[in-house]
């Protein structure tokens, strides 16, 4: 009698229950101190990154990209908000995002005005100490503003790693005046440093303790976040369980449900009421569903398109408890018609996914279950590139272009988009060269570089990079 294959994965649950057992849930009094904790200690965190003014300038560049951004309604590269957000509460960060940006310029135009100037007052009725004690005033004020925004994770790991490297390039320059025993020599390290801390404002000391302010912020959040996410997975533990028969190991499906958590630990405010767990529950099951979708099919579909063949199911499932029959494609293009989707759902779009929905067949089969039948192999008759093939390259040539475009449009401004469509002939003209670029646009060459690198980041950093690659998206 063959081994019943539902032991082993009743075996594997009990063992991950037994090693998940320490870690209980918090009470709703902990899980209120923690949460709160969470949020206070990442606010911190921004409040010390933005105290430096190299990393306040770039964070208000970044910022200033999002109301031309154009995608706030819907989502944002750069604010962290979803497609599941309610619309007041994008609208409301949004409208705090305009107010900060504009206050911060204003507060940056001060700080050129009555900071100091080669260790001089540009003020003469104040004397330096007035000078920097109203520098240092605005510098908080600037931070404190930029902090209430909030960025994507991503962009606070990126300010993390440039923050870092200022610090560390100013204690080298410090280290080799230090060390340095030849005047003329030491003279140069000097003035190197001069240069390099008048970009921020600071003195060697106060650099310095400004960047043990974000280690320790930083240390702070990391522990506080860790503690809400480790008493918490018992949670996606339980969610695993759920869809162990659907392909995926439940090892793979906890490690994705501690990724849920990690994202609703980000955007979780416990000023709203409600518990962590009821608000980490559906990113958790999101990221389940995600990996089932994409790794237990034997033909891959990107996350997108899997939410538009959703939603063309339950439209198809409503029709046809509504007419008693199945929707054709026209229909369905003509209900999805005018809604605001990733991309627009066509006719041949619908019939292109009933196809990949068909059930894979071996090859190896048959059409009968005689062995004298030896399979569809024999059936098959070589003629070189099959049918099939150039469909399918076809198919998918079809859907790059697409998401190239799509990717074009809402990622890249128009100067970028045009940029990138004369260097990689995406127009179907050849390639052209940084200089016959410039000479088309009127500018110089160094700024068609400056352009295209900003394009390339953007890119690299969207779905587009994710889904095909950085091959697939060139």
């Amino acid at each position: 009698m063959p081994p019943d294959p539902v032991e082993p994965m009743i075996h594997s649950v009990a063992l991950l229950g037994r090693q998940l057992a320490p870690y209980k849930l918090l009470t709703p009094i902990e899980e209120q101190q923690v949460a709160k904790a969470v949020v206070a200690c990442r606010r911190e965190l921004y409040e010390a990154l933005f105290s430096l003014m190299p990393v306040a300038r770039n964070a208000f560049n970044l910022m200033n990209e999002v109301p031309t951004e154009g995608a706030i309604n819907q989502n944002s590269r750069i604010v962290h908000i979803s497609t599941v957000d309610p619309p007041e509460f994008k609208r409301a960060v949004l409208r705090l995002l305009v107010g900060n940006i504009q206050t911060v310029r204003a507060l940056f135009e001060r700080l050129a005005k009555n900071g100091l100037v080669e260790g001089e007052p540009t003020q003469p009725h104040l004397d330096t100490a007035q000078c920097d004690e109203n520098a240092e005033r605005l510098r908080q004020k600037i931070s404190r503003l930029l902090a209430e925004v909030p960025i994507r994770p991503a962009f606070r790991e990126e300010f993390l790693s440039q923050s870092k490297e200022y610090v560390m390039t100013a204690r080298s320059l410090y280290s080799k005046v230090k060390r340095c025993r030849d005047p003329l020599q030491r003279e140069t390290h000097a003035d190197a440093l001069r240069e390099h801390l008048e970009v921020s404002g600071e003195s060697y000391q106060s650099l310095n303790g400004k960047w043990q302010r974000v280690c320790c912020a930083h240390q702070d959040y990391l522990t506080a976040k860790e503690i809400l996410v480790t008493r918490n997975i018992r949670l996606a533990f339980n969610q695993a369980k759920r869809f162990v028969d659907r392909g995926v190991s439940i090892e793979d499906l906890i490690q994705e449900g501690v990724g849920g958590l990690m994202t609703a630990v980000e955007k979780y405010d416990p000023s709203r009421g409600w518990r962590f767990s009821t608000y980490a529950t559906p990113w958790v099951r999101q990221t389940m569903f995600r990996v089932i979708e994409t790794s237990a099919r034997t033909i891959r579909i990107p996350g997108p398109t899997l939410n538009m063949v959703r939603k063309v199911d339950t439209f198809a499932t409503d029709f046809q408890r509504r007419e008693g029959r199945s929707p054709t494609p026209e229909e369905i293009e003509s209900a999805f018609k005018g809604r605001k989707l990733p991309f627009a759902i066509t006719a041949k779009w619908v019939r292109e996914m009933r196809l990949l929905s068909l059930p894979v067949v071996s090859i190896e089969g048959g059409k009968s279950e005689e062995p004298a039948h030896g399979g569809w192999m024999n059936t098959l008759v070589d003629t070189g590139e099959a049918p099939s093939e150039v469909v399918e390259r076809e198919m998918d040539a079809q859907r790059r272009k697409d998401d190239i475009a799509r990717v074009f449009r809402e990622e890249l401004t128009p100067r970028q988009q045009q940029v990138m469509r004369l260097r990689f002939g995406l127009d179907g003209g050849g390639e052209l060269t940084l200089r016959e670029i410039g000479e088309r646009l009127g500018v110089c060459r160094e700024r068609i570089r400056q352009i295209e690198a900003k394009a390339t980041e953007v890119l690299e950093g969207s779905d587009l990079a994710r889904v095909y690659g950085r091959s697939g998206g060139s």
